[in-house]
């Protein structure tokens, strides 16, 4: 039997060209064979392939222990992927568990900001 999923909405605000860890927390999972991606694009209407950032389930820092344990799932949206327009961006996080069951955790609006401090020494 399949659990129900709740969505969460959570807004996300970055520095353009700033790293930051996006962190999902599980708990009695056995996570090892799922997949995950992160999507961000300035429209809804948008395909995937036009999405401003993507990270899949190559790119995830991923600790499972197993059932029992926390797990964690970590998405990295490196400088890289931040070096984008200032601009707010619609986002989700979906995970695939046994290859049939999608799942959105999260989604919000993910806004690429200016810096405010440019020095770096």
């Amino acid at each position: 039997m399949v659990q129900p999923t709740y969505t969460y909405v959570a807004d996300e605000n970055v520095a353009q060209g700033d790293d930051r860890p996006i962190t999902l927390w599980f708990e009695d999972q056995t996570i090892s064979s799922w997949e995950f991606f992160f999507t961000a694009k300035k429209r809804h209407s948008f395909t995937d392939d036009d999405a401003a950032i993507k990270i899949d389930t190559s790119e995830v820092l991923l600790s499972d222990s197993g059932a029992g344990f926390i797990d964690t799932v970590t998405f990295w949206l490196t400088s890289a992927k931040t070096t984008i327009a200032l601009d707010n961006y619609n986002y989700d996080i979906k995970i695939i568990k046994e290859s049939t069951v999608v799942n959105t955790l999260i989604k919000g609006v993910l806004t690429i900001e200016s810096h405010q401090t440019r020095r770096k020494s």
